[in-house]
């Protein structure tokens, strides 16, 4: 299904009139009030584009409107900002980055007008709206959320060839649920885990530090860097004798088979030998984890042995298997 995405113009408020009323009423809960503020909001968006002073950008699908992003520009305390003011998205397409995408046009604005801050006023309490700003990388600022453009650059990452890797945010939180309660991955992996709120995951990531003995990543694809898809960590390192153990884990069916769990191990490897100075990175895989087991393989890991009876799961003991990569071998 082909969303275009483009500035919404005058012409586009007259003849998608009932589609953005539809949309505004997405925003609001009080149902009896809902037409009238949605016609109210309707005709200043109306007037705000006649004389140019809105930012109105939208996402069509067969020339029909399925989500908006309303922002304009403020002042600030003598800084220049976006203000974003509002964002819908229809309900049939919630679930296809819509929203996302609208973010990172507004971005290219603000940072074509050489503005480097967006804005949002967002109350804790509505936590979808919440969820969703942190998730797009913003931060609180007393009541408001902004989000700093010029940080995005200064950001570490390792580069891979199909994803890359960074450091772990406030934002990963959903992306880190996903993994953690999900029966299919815990299945397959050698630990326990129990399940987890979203605030108990908020607090695990604010204390997390990377350090001596740990290396924590997020694997990101290229194009969406701020929208993680998984995780792959170095535990266990030990500098005196160059060793370490990877884990590596992606969160959606989708995104498995495509490469980038093997992009991602090849990436973390190389930046261990090159830069970490390490020389032999290892992994244990339960016996019957046979697409972790196809994915070491290709990565140039050699099987060294079986533990046996290692993990308790499921109510018996498991083997895990040993692979490891040696530098240079």
């Amino acid at each position: 299904m082909e969303i275009l995405y483009r500035e919404i113009k005058e012409d586009d408020i007259l003849t998608q009139k009932k589609e953005i009323l539809e949309l505004f009423k997405l925003l609001f809960d009080e149902d009896k009030k809902k037409e009238k503020i949605s016609e109210m909001y309707y005709e200043n968006m109306s007037k705000f584009c006649k004389d140019g002073s809105a930012i109105l950008l939208g996402a069509f699908c067969k020339n029909v409107l399925v989500g908006f992003h309303w922002a304009y520009e403020i002042n600030w305390g003598g800084q220049k900002r976006i203000h974003s003011y509002f964002i819908a998205v229809n309900e049939s397409y919630q679930n296809m980055s819509v929203g996302t995408k609208l973010q990172k046009m507004l971005e290219k604005i603000a940072i074509s007008r050489e503005i480097y801050i967006i804005d949002t006023n967002c109350e804790k309490e509505n936590k979808q709206s919440y969820r969703y700003h942190l998730k797009q990388g913003f931060e609180v600022e007393s009541y408001r959320m902004i989000k700093k453009l010029e940080d995005r650059g200064a950001e570490m990452i390792i580069q891979g060839e199909k994803v890359i890797l960074r450091a772990l945010e406030k934002n990963d939180a959903d992306l880190l649920l996903d993994i953690i309660n999900d029966p299919d991955t815990e299945n397959m992996l050698g630990g326990s885990s129990y399940p987890v709120s979203y605030d108990m995951q908020c607090e695990w990531i604010e204390n997390q530090k990377n350090d001596d003995t740990v290396f924590r990543t997020i694997i990101a694809l290229n194009d969406e860097r701020k929208t993680g898809i998984g995780t792959i960590i170095l535990s266990n390192i030990d500098m005196k004798n160059g060793t370490a153990e990877v884990h590596v884990k992606l969160a959606v069916a989708n995104n498995r088979g495509k490469g980038y769990g093997t992009d991602a191990v090849n990436t973390i490897v190389k930046y261990a030998f090159n830069e970490m100075r390490l020389n032999c990175i290892y992994a244990e895989i339960l016996e019957y984890n046979q697409p972790s087991i196809k994915l070491f393989e290709k990565c140039g890991f050699k099987k060294e042995g079986t533990l046996c009876s290692r993990i308790y799961k499921g109510g018996k003991y498991i083997n895990l298997m040993s692979f490891s990569k040696v530098k240079g071998i």
